[in-house]
């Protein structure tokens, strides 16, 4: 169940992936002029770069690959320079047939949303100095006014935004996990309970009485989050435990008889309750629940619903970036190559 709380509790940092995805997108994005000729290939960008390659009618550019280059060798600093160019013209195809494909679909986003997108970012850089440099990055990037600098700004937001509707049309396109599937899944990897105290042993029932009794009319008049601290506090004065040791107690089970006696009787208690079980030897626990988790048999069945068709709409995803990349029309300008990349990208 625990590869199934992580598989689960990922699905919730997907939004956070999927900024420093839009980041990416648009910082190694290319720099476009206002209006290509037709028939030349060469085109000259904002501060004298050029582009190296045409994917579906659309440019990537020289600095798009060499920041990409440094961006994949940073993640994987064992590759050679080849195989690096290699996997970062691999991931500017993968963008540009994105983009492509969400304006045949005829996706669009307004410059309201950009804007809204742009004003979210700069929240985000005052925040955080690696997207703080990220963006003076961009914005050394290129030349003009800035009245000229946001509206190139906004126009690659609004063709990031556009990947990111894509992207969710793609995911409700995703077929739904059958019956069958749902049924082997809970087989072979059961939603497990889940349960989280903080006990505390004693040798005397009577003794533990007696500090039930006031752990009781502490908590009558503390908060939850000070109630805890003092429960914490009379557990390290009666336990005296080790550096490291931990004061939470996390099971994971799916009947209750797995479970050690006292927190068997915790299964049905409240969180943020206290609660004595005492012993036929006459010794006894105290504990606090943190967490209680009981899934019905519906509830089981909806989150492996929901985890199945988060994976198939993983690999829907793939597939069809990898259709779309295996499709795509890339034209390169051997000339306007380093040697290097010249001979990853091309072989000659």
């Amino acid at each position: 169940m625990k590869k199934f709380l992580s598989k689960f509790s990922n699905k919730k940092g997907i939004l956070s992936i999927f900024i420093i995805g839009l980041l990416l997108f648009v910082f190694i994005g290319n720099v476009r002029g206002e209006t290509p000729l037709d028939g030349i290939l060469k085109r000259v960008f904002p501060k004298g770069d050029v582009v190296i390659a045409w994917v579906n009618g659309e440019p990537v550019d020289l600095n798009s690959l060499e920041t990409m280059k440094s961006i994949v060798l940073t993640n994987q600093p064992l590759l050679s320079d080849p195989q690096a160019y290699q996997e970062a013209m691999q991931f500017l195809i993968r963008d540009k047939v994105l983009a492509h494909e969400a304006k045949n679909r005829g996706i669009q986003v307004s410059k309201e949303e950009a804007e809204a997108y742009w004003e979210q970012m700069q929240t985000y850089a005052s925040q955080s100095p690696e997207i703080s440099a990220m963006l003076k990055k961009q914005e050394e990037s290129f030349s003009g006014s800035k009245a000229q600098l946001e509206k190139k700004i906004i126009t690659l937001y609004q063709e990031s935004l556009a990947v990111q509707k894509l992207t969710e049309q793609v995911f409700l396109e995703a077929p739904q996990p059958t019956e069958e599937e749902i049924r082997l899944e809970l087989v072979n990897n059961p939603v497990l309970n889940q349960l989280v105290l903080i006990p505390m042993e004693f040798s005397d029932a009577e003794e533990a009485q007696t500090v039930f009794k006031e752990l009781e009319e502490l908590k009558s008049y503390q908060s939850v989050s000070a109630f805890e601290e003092t429960f914490t506090s009379y557990v390290q004065k009666q336990t005296n435990p080790q550096p490291g040791d931990f004061l939470h107690k996390e099971f994971f089970y799916q009947e209750i008889g797995e479970l050690l006696d006292y927190a068997q009787s915790a299964v049905d208690i409240p969180k943020n309750s206290i609660e004595i079980y005492e012993r036929d030897d006459r010794t006894a626990v105290i504990y606090l629940v943190l967490q209680s988790v009981r899934w019905t048999e519906e509830q089981a069945q909806e989150q492996v619903r929901d985890l199945l068709w988060q994976e198939k709409q993983s690999a829907y995803l793939l597939a069809f970036e990898d259709d779309l990349i295996k499709n795509a029309k890339v034209e390169y300008i051997p000339e306007e190559l380093p040697e290097e990349a010249r001979l990853a990208l091309t072989g000659k």
